[in-house]
This record gives C-alpha cells, structure tokens and sequence, in this order.
C-alpha cells in the first residue's frame, strides 16, 4: 500500500520516471517483507514460497544476479523445487546467459511428466546449443533425446541427421537411422530412405 505523501507525489508529477521510483520503492518494500517472512517460515515449503516470491520481486526490478543468488539458496535447500527452475530459466533468458538457460531448462526436461512439456523444453535446448552457443554435438545428443519422448519428431530428426553427418559421428549416426526404421512405418517413405541411407554407411 502505497502511503499518502507516495500517493501525493504522483499525482503532482505523473510521469514515468517518479512511476518507476514508485515502482522500485515498492519492489525493496516487498523483498524486505517477504525476506521477513521468510526468517520465520515454518517449514521449508513455506520457506521456498517466500523465497521464490523475493525472487519474481528481484526479476521485476531487473537484479538478475541476485535472482541467481535466491534460486541457488532454494535448491540447496529443496534440490526438486521446480518453480526454482522456471525461475532461474526466466532470468537466465532475459539476461543472455544462454548457459544457464540451457541447464535450467534441461533440468526442468529431467523432472517433469508432461511429454508435451518435455518436448517443448528439450527443443528449446537443443536450438539455443546449436545457433547460440554452437556446440553442436550437445545439440545433436539433446535433439536425439527429443526423440525418445516422440520418437518420429520431424524437427529432431532433421537436426540430429544434420549434425551428426556435419561431425562425422558415424556411430551415432547409425544408431540414429536405426531408431527412426524401428518406428517408422515399414512402407512410409522415410522408412525406406532411412533404410537405404543406412546400408551405405
């Protein structure tokens, strides 16, 4: 709640940058009380949400270290805090470190159930492995995982194949047209190009 002499500055002068002053007073209001709230949590559930809600207040004001900093001390002390995560994920991408991005979201691929949501996460790291941070053969092992979570994935199969052929990683490469000829259907196309493609190497 914003107190009376706050209230009476906006109002005599409404423009953006006493908005953002009011906005970043109350971002320090809101950390100060959450991380009160916190010290006396009772158990380490409650704990995490006061946390984690210190640092969606940090991620708002743009101090993106110190949400690294929040995320860090939630998972030392609840290792499997998905939210933790999403979190780190969040951040890492607005800030550029496409590292820490490509580990949040590949942990996230690791815990969830949801097929569609695994997917979803592990193209994201197998993309930003490839174009951002050009290590390709990472690209090429997650974009094959991808492929074990919905096995005849047009995407996956198309980078995988590209990769591993641009690395001449024949053993991989292998193993990667005998997968798609164990799913496919024996008369479709792909399976009879895979198939052929295979006998040559």
């Amino acid at each position: 709640m914003m107190d009376a002499a706050t209230v009476q500055k906006v109002q005599e002068r409404d423009d953006v940058s006493v908005a953002i002053e009011v906005g970043e007073l109350l971002g320090e209001r809101g950390l100060e009380a959450a991380g009160k709230r916190a010290e006396h949590a009772g158990d380490d559930e409650a704990w995490a949400d006061l946390e984690l809600e210190r640092g969606h207040l940090l991620l708002a004001l743009g101090r993106l270290a110190e949400v690294g900093q929040t995320v860090t001390r939630v998972l030392q002390r609840c290792p499997d805090e998905l939210r933790a995560f999403w979190l780190l994920r969040t951040a890492a991408h607005e800030g550029g470190d496409y590292e820490t991005f490509v580990r949040a979201s590949y942990q996230l691929a690791q815990r969830l159930a949801a097929p569609n949501v695994i997917v979803a996460l592990l193209r994201e790291v197998a993309t930003t492995l490839d174009e951002l941070l050009e290590r390709r053969l990472d690209a090429a092992a997650v974009w094959r995982e991808l492929l074990d979570h919905d096995p005849l994935h047009a995407e996956a199969f198309k980078n995988a194949h590209r990769l591993f052929v641009a690395e001449s990683d024949h053993v991989a490469l292998h193993e990667l047209l005998g997968h798609v000829i164990a799913h496919a259907d024996p008369d479709d196309e792909l399976a009879v190009s895979t198939l052929l493609e295979r006998g040559q190497l």
